[in-house]
């Protein structure tokens, strides 16, 4: 520990000695490193993170396949089939449908106001694995047609209409013309999967006793068993799919079941765009590290008489190559501490400049996973452009050197 205590302060000396050499390496290495963790946030939060559920590795959406019949794998589903994937109880733990709701609010001499808004079985929240803060979900005689109108708001709605009152839960809301008591509020930042801008949502109240099978209106999400892979799980879906056929020849002619995590199926259209971005910036920083190890090498060929000294005193090459990459990584630490105050201005443009509509921006900050990303970062790139000056500066006959 003394003798790396020694190289830090020989290290800290020699920078204070050149400091524009010094300047111009954490600059360098800083841009990169800044680069790469901006990218690197945006990759962790939509597609290293789970979702915000429990057990979320096990939430799937299920889809139409007609590809055998020369369709689409098609998102949406009828009600018939809904209920026909519902009853069948060997791959699902639970099944949830849901409609978009075009909702509006009005009431308290206020305007009505627009709201995004979800109509969805009583078992959605229970398959989501989400609690409500306030109140309860919906029950099953809520869902049936006919059944008197209730809803549950977000948090933000709560805070921002009903000035975050606890005694909201039974209230009536006038929702779309129509008076919805008020039966609970879920937790702040709770998003829904499928339709993550929504803030306020009512039983769909759909007719299981005779769904229809040609209004294809219906989004599906599930939570498998557990211990059941995605594999095993369309084998199963495949077995079901041929007895709808049978069953209803119709409506599910050459008709397939088809399974995607919640998560792909939230992700899918940006994951390529930013493996591809992500790539781009680790370019940049591998070019930005063979620059650093010119100007490394440069360097060594003046300290040339300096490292045959210490060599000639009874320093051990290894010793010298310690010596050195101490200072590369000491160099690579500054300029990752710099990336990283970069690296907050990054992330707050990326997250400005973000279209509208990108799946869970909202989670783009640099977490603790994000901090042991650029830790790595800084170890391989110390390592990476300090290695070959090291090499360099140990190797050969110092006796040249003594002699000048």
């Amino acid at each position: 520990m003394s003798r790396l205590i020694q190289d830090v302060r020989y290290t800290l000396r020699t920078m204070g000695k050149a400091p524009g050499f010094t300047a111009v390496v954490v600059l360098t290495l800083a841009l990169g490193v800044a680069a790469n963790t901006a990218i690197f946030s945006v990759v962790n939060a939509l597609l290293l993170r789970p979702l915000p559920y429990p057990d979320s590795d096990r939430l799937v959406m299920v889809w139409q396949d007609l590809r055998a019949r020369g369709g689409p794998i098609d998102e949406w589903a009828t009600p018939g089939n809904y209920v026909d994937w519902r009853a069948d109880t060997r791959v699902f733990e639970g099944l949830a449908a849901m409609s978009r709701w075009a909702a509006s609010i009005s009431g308290d001499g206020l305007q009505a106001s627009p709201l995004v808004g979800e109509q969805v079985t009583a078992s959605y929240f229970d398959v989501l694995g989400v609690a409500p803060a306030l109140g309860r979900t919906f029950t099953p005689q809520e869902d049936v047609p006919h059944a008197p109108r209730v809803a549950i708001i977000s948090h933000d709605l709560w805070t921002s209409r009903f000035g975050g009152d606890p005694s909201v839960i039974g209230r009536t809301a006038m929702l779309s013309g129509e008076p919805h008591e008020i039966v609970g509020v879920m937790p702040a930042g709770f998003r829904p999967g499928v339709l993550p801008n929504a803030v306020v949502w009512r039983p769909l109240r759909l007719n299981v006793a005779q769904p229809s099978r040609g209004l294809v209106v219906l989004r599906v999400v599930a939570r498998l068993r557990d211990g059941l892979s995605m594999p095993q799980a369309a084998s199963a879906l495949s077995g079901l799919a041929k007895q709808l056929e049978r069953e209803h020849p119709d409506a599910n002619r050459a008709a397939g079941i088809y399974v995607v995590r919640l998560q792909d199926r939230i992700v899918g259209d940006v994951r390529p765009a930013l493996l591809v971005l992500l790539g781009a910036v680790a370019f940049v920083l591998l070019i930005a590290c063979v620059n650093v190890a010119n100007l490394l090498l440069a360097r060594a060929s003046r300290r040339s008489r300096e490292m045959a000294v210490r060599i000639a005193l009874g320093a051990g090459r290894g010793r010298v190559v310690r010596q050195l990459l101490t200072e590369s990584l000491l160099l690579a630490a500054i300029g990752g501490g710099a990336g990283i105050v970069l690296a907050q201005w990054a992330v707050s443009g990326l997250l400005a400049m973000a279209p509208p509509g990108l799946p869970r921006m909202d989670g783009v900050r640099l977490d603790g996973t994000v901090l042991l990303f650029v830790l790595a970062l800084i170890v391989v790139t110390g390592i990476l452009f300090g290695l070959a000056p090291a090499w360099h500066a140990s190797r050969g006959d110092v006796t040249p050197a003594l002699n000048e």
